[in-house]
Formats: structure tokens, C-alpha cells, sequence
């Protein structure tokens, strides 16, 4: 049911692209399993519904990855987008000419699914079939590892002044919370980790910017791991 393929199928119809759609999935039964949990987004279809979307709420960030929908803000997109009259949607020009004419068909799908499955909200993913296949390769200890903090460590490297002063700093924030009886949930713990870490990658910068400079360096960084 990728939007090409269906756009074929359906011999350009929207009509014959949702009976095609929802015959199909009625076929699936991992989607009935699912019903009340979130449901990802896979593909670059739905990255540009996603990123159509954006434009239309005037999001802050292009960031596609673990961006989030609501049930009712998603139906109600949908709805508009699988009319087909794309063009007069707001933001649109915010998409690709080459990808526009399929996002009746991702939106159609996207639709049918939400009708089986009943989800609790969509999940953008900027990863695929091909991203899994990588992590496939790696070994346990690696496929364990924390993609914040493994993601925040790299960066320090590069940006950093001294990597090893970061992690120090991880540490001695860890015994400090400790010391003074601060409770941390788990992401707490991530997000104070990734942040000392990243605490030092603005230094090259004047020292009036190097705040502004942080936050844009990390605000748009391909973070995993992480939503927003």
C-alpha cells in the first residue's frame, strides 16, 4: 500500500484507492492488536503529511523524527488532505512538487489504519526498514546503548572542548542531586546526562552567542531518542 503503488492501483481514484485500502487492511490482524497504543509512521509519504502538517500549526521545529500527532488533530488533517485539492491546503508549499501528488494516497491509508487499529496518537519515525536492517548488525552492547547519550557524547567530541570534562561533569552532577536529595525519573537522568554533555559545544562562539548558538546546534540535531 505505498502511495505509488496505490496511486497506480487505483488507476488514479481516490474513491477506488480507499476500498482498496480498507479491503487490505482488513487483512491485517497485527492491527486490531494494537488498538490504544501509539502507531509510527514509516516512510516518506508520511514524513511529508508530517512535515505538511508542520507548515499548517506553524511548528517551531523541522525536526520529522518522534514528532507527534493527536488522534483528533490527525483525523481531521486527513480528512482534508484526502480530498485531493492539496494545493489549497496552507503550507503546502512547504512540501516537495514531486511528492505532493501522493499525499491523498498516504493520507487515505493512514486513515484506514486509524480506523482498524484505533491508536493512541501517530509517531513520526525518520527511520525505516533500512535503518533496522543496520541495528540488526550491531552487536548486543552497542544495541544497548542509549542513542541520546550516544548521539550527545559524539557531539561532544566535536565540539567540545575536552570530552572528558563532560563526562566528569555527568558525575558530579549525579552525586550532587544525590547529595541534596533531588529524585530524578529515568529521562531525567538522560536529559541531565545529555546536557552536560553538550553543556561545552558552543565555546568557539562570542561569547555573547554562545547560548543562541547551543540551542540551534542542538534544537536542530538529528537526535534520536528524544521526542518534542
Amino acid at each position: 500500500l505505498g502511495g505509488l503503488r496505490l496511486q497506480d492501483m487505483a488507476r488514479n481514484s481516490l474513491a477506488q484507492a480507499a476500498r482498496i485500502a480498507r479491503d487490505e487492511l482488513a487483512k491485517a490482524r497485527l492491527l486490531k492488536g494494537g488498538q490504544g497504543r501509539p502507531f509510527y509512521a514509516v516512510g516518506g509519504t508520511w514524513r511529508n503529511l508530517a512535515r505538511l502538517y508542520m507548515e499548517m500549526t506553524s511548528y517551531p521545529l523541522s525536526v520529522m523524527h518522534h514528532y507527534e500527532i493527536g488522534i483528533d488533530s490527525a483525523a481531521n488533517f486527513l480528512k482534508q488532505v484526502a480530498k485531493g485539492e492539496i494545493e489549497k491546503i496552507k503550507g503546502i508549499e512547504g512540501v516537495s512538487k514531486n511528492r505532493r501528488s501522493l499525499l491523498p494516497y498516504g493520507a487515505i491509508v493512514l486513515q484506514e489504519i486509524m480506523a482498524v487499529m484505533q491508536p493512541s496518537k501517530i509517531i513520526v519515525s525518520a527511520l525505516g526498514v533500512r535503518e533496522g536492517f543496520l541495528y540488526s548488525l550491531l552487536d548486543k552492547t552497542e544495541q544497548k546503548a542509549d542513542p541520546l547519550i550516544s548521539a550527545s557524547e559524539e557531539l561532544a567530541r566535536l565540539r567540545s572542548r575536552s570530552v572528558t570534562h563532560a563526562q566528569e561533569l555527568v558525575e558530579w552532577t549525579g552525586k550532587t542531586f544525590a547529595a541534596f536529595g533531588i529524585e530524578e525519573t529515568v529521562d531525567e537522568a538522560r536529559y541531565r546526562q545529555a546536557a552536560c554533555l553538550l553543556a561545552d559545544i558552543g565555546w568557539r562562539a562570542h561569547p555573547e552567542y554562545r547560548g543562541k548558538q547551543s540551542l540551534n546546534i542542538i534544537a536542530h540535531a538529528s537526535f534520536i531518542g528524544v521526542d518534542h
